[in-house]
């Protein structure tokens, strides 16, 4: 019985921490697309990739600002997702500060990642012992 609530809280525990990490990597990475610096964001790379396959989305005027943030959000939380397990990204950074977050946040995230993994596994192979 112990084993198993041992398991249970570490799982909960590092999974916890990997959504955190997945939480302030998508505001990260959404506010670079934010920035009034940047003439081209991965936002509009996006924007334009889902108009060219027929996909509608909410045109700016059309939403209000919790709608564009909130889509903003999720779009960046499913890109950031992809960097921190490293699959990949579906389209290449629009500019250097984008690229150059996109390398930061591979290495600390993966890093990061293969962390939490090794600690989830250690756990699973205490429950063998």
């Amino acid at each position: 019985q112990s084993k198993d609530s041992a398991l249970l809280s570490g799982l909960a525990r590092y999974l916890s921490a990997l959504v955190l990490l997945l939480h302030v990597s998508a505001c990260i990475w959404n506010a670079l697309s934010w920035s009034p610096f940047v003439v081209s964001s991965w936002r509009d790379v996006l924007e334009v990739g889902f108009n060219e396959a027929g996909i509608e989305t909410t045109a700016a005027g059309e939403a209000g600002p919790n709608e564009q943030l909130t889509n903003a959000y999720f779009l960046a939380l499913s890109q950031v997702s992809m960097i921190v397990t490293t699959l990949g990204l579906p389209q290449l950074p629009a500019n250097y500060t984008e690229l150059l977050a996109v390398v930061l946040g591979l290495l600390a995230n993966a890093s990061l990642y293969q962390l939490i993994v090794g600690k989830i596994s250690g756990l699973v192979m205490r429950q063998d012992d």
